[in-house]
């Protein structure tokens, strides 16, 4: 079943749901929300990419909030397969939270919602999943902590625009790794790096992997800001990269050159928020976990919230 027989009444009904929502909203908000919210999907021989209509998503867009998810999300009663940590980072300029909805993976079923701090702009906490599920407010009639849960699936509402990641550290193993999966793809900033390690967390070494793109010399500026406040705390600039080349600069490099890092540091600092300008090309964050010889691109995040449109 295809074309605009099919498509049209889809989108018909779409509309009669965001037009009960919001019986006052203005037509090119309520068509911008669901272009918005859309998975992108591209049309067989084609090139062409619609979205493909989220009715929920423009919902809480229109409300001011964004909604994505994450699977498989490891529980404190399954501590034996590692610890996982979310990260939210608030790439607006004001501040915002975000609210965590708890779903026991193998049924569905709401367990609770946890609601964090504010979150400043350019902050990036890393919140452990142990302490979402003793924060949370259960659902009616729900225990949120069981030990024969093993895992959860996570629903997050921002009400800023971001990037979310969900990290898992198997520390018997010596293991630390990048989980996130995102439903629309991960996110395009290839700028960002959230929760770069600093030196003093030990045997997880933090890299950053620039890339000259461009066709010409150029060189890397890097802002710094502390992850937990949002603070800028230092500027990196790097030496001249020929077109097409790149160059790895560990944690510990940075903060032996910019005196503000190796301050912050020395003041307990564990994680950056890190930034890419001046150049065409990109970053990548690579942990070296020395304990197992290994290497792990921490790189991939999934877009979080999309910004809102006010329905009138």
């Amino acid at each position: 079943m295809s074309g605009t027989s099919m498509s049209t009444p889809h989108v018909a009904g779409a509309w009669a749901v965001l037009r009960s929502a919001f019986p006052n909203g203005q037509f090119d908000q309520m068509e911008q929300a669901l272009k918005q919210t859309g998975t992108s999907l591209t049309r067989v021989n084609s090139g062409i990419t619609v979205p493909k209509i989220q009715v929920s998503s423009a919902i809480d867009n229109l409300n001011g909030k964004d909604r994505r998810i994450f699977n498989n999300v490891v529980s404190s009663s399954a501590r034996g397969l590692g610890q996982s940590f979310l990260r939210f980072f608030n790439n607006s300029a004001s501040a915002g939270t975000v609210t965590v909805t708890l779903h026991d993976s193998a049924s569905g079923t709401t367990l609770g919602t946890w609601t964090s701090p504010s979150i400043p702009p350019q902050a990036s906490p890393q919140i452990a999943v142990q302490t979402i599920e003793m924060q949370a407010v259960p659902a009616p009639g729900q225990t949120i902590i069981s030990t024969s849960r093993l895992y959860y699936n996570v629903e997050v509402a921002s009400t800023f625009v971001g990037y979310m990641q969900h990290v898992l550290w198997a520390q018997t193993g010596g293991v630390f790794s990048n989980l996130s999966s995102c439903a629309s793809g991960f996110a395009d900033d290839a700028s960002t790096i959230p929760n770069l390690h600093a030196s003093t967390i030990l045997t997880y070494n933090s890299h950053v992997r620039i890339v000259n793109t461009g066709t010409t010399v150029d060189h890397a500026v890097l802002t710094f800001y502390d992850s937990g406040t949002g603070a800028q705390i230092g500027v990196w600039t790097g030496p001249d990269m020929a077109a097409g080349s790149s160059m790895d600069v560990t944690a510990a490099q940075f903060e032996q050159q910019i005196g503000a890092l190796g301050l912050a540091v020395h003041n307990g600092l564990l994680q950056y928020s890190v930034k890419l300008s001046n150049l065409s090309g990109y970053v990548q964050h690579v942990l070296e976990n020395t304990t197992v010889g290994a290497f792990v691109d921490m790189s991939s995040k999934c877009d979080m919230g999309v910004a809102p449109v006010a329905a009138n």
